[in-house]
């Protein structure tokens, strides 16, 4: 038996009419020495036929027998994984250059030190209409600081070594929401490298949601600011209680919903951490418009969302 040099992995729960084109942007792919392996998470809208009729040898299909989530369902594609490297690709997502895997191969080939190199993405809806370019850090450096608040790399599309990411036993089942950020910080705190590449090669597909921004942060908080609290710690040696992290969550997320005094509080606690650097001035910059288009257009309006991100 061939052992491939990738594992494409995808879970899939209720991937909808957006999973067709998902599945087609894999296997459209210039490299061609790959797997692709697809988790079905016990849906309930006919995926699993769907992914049942695909013909394509490259495709290994694992249907759950009962619905656990995506981040179990990752962790269980890590252990039946034969590829050396692990890429990651969304039911709804797309693979939008057939270069996706050619290029980030090269990159990960080139030096042994890279643990993960990420794709920029273009954020579309759900008509597929592109809206724009996700921001992503370029310089190692900038890769950590952004990890202080956010997910430094796209975790869609992007290329893992499976040995390093077992070696840290995979995703933490402990998030629900923000197993991959957790995890970037993992590898960060231990002293791997991220890597991200330049060129738009995936495209990230945003759903109109009837839920504020203010209901969707309320379920992510609790995660991201554990993982938060843990680099800054790391890196900074400071010790953040609960209220401190929900605070400096806000600061970056939602800042027109803050008082003006916590407002004040927040950038002065974001100048603590950064310390007189580009990055703060950048950082500040993006709260400041956040804060002023924020109380332009109320958070009570319909937000675009990840259908299923982690």
């Amino acid at each position: 038996m061939n052992i491939p040099s990738i594992t494409v992995l995808m879970t899939v729960y209720n991937g909808g009419e957006y999973l067709p084109l998902a599945v087609n942007s894999v296997l459209s792919q210039t490299y061609k020495d790959f797997e692709f392996l697809i988790i079905e998470d016990k849906g309930t809208d006919g995926s699993l036929k769907f992914l049942q009729s695909l013909y394509d040898p490259r495709v290994r299909l694992h249907a759950n027998p009962q619905n656990i989530g995506q981040t179990k369902s990752l962790n269980l594609g890590l252990g039946m994984a034969r590829g050396g490297y692990i890429a990651r690709m969304d039911a709804d997502d797309v693979a939008s250059s057939s270069h996706w895997l050619e290029n980030l191969l090269k990159v990960m080939a080139a030096d042994a030190h890279h643990a993960v190199v990420s794709p920029r993405a273009a954020a579309i809806d759900s008509s597929g209409k592109f809206s724009r370019v996700l921001n992503s850090p370029r310089t190692a450096e900038d890769i950590l600081l952004k990890s202080f608040f956010a997910s430094p790399i796209n975790h869609v599309g992007s290329l893992m070594r499976r040995t390093t990411i077992q070696g840290l036993k995979g995703y933490d089942e402990s998030f629900k929401v923000a197993a991959d950020y957790d995890l970037w910080s993992r590898l960060l705190r231990d002293g791997h490298h991220l890597v991200n590449y330049p060129e738009v090669l995936v495209s990230v597909r945003y759903h109109d949601c009837s839920a504020t921004r203010l209901e969707i942060g309320n379920k992510v908080i609790p995660e991201m600011t554990r993982i938060m609290r843990a680099n800054i710690s790391h890196w900074k040696k400071l010790d953040l209680d609960d209220n401190t992290c929900t605070l400096l969550w806000r600061l970056m997320y939602t800042p027109e919903v803050l008082s003006q005094q916590q407002y004040r509080e927040g950038m002065d606690l974001l100048e603590h951490i950064y310390g007189p650097c580009r990055f703060l001035k950048r950082q500040k910059r993006i709260v400041l418009a956040k804060r002023i288009l924020g109380k332009l257009w109320p958070i009570k309006k319909k937000p675009l969302q990840r259908s299923n991100s982690i």
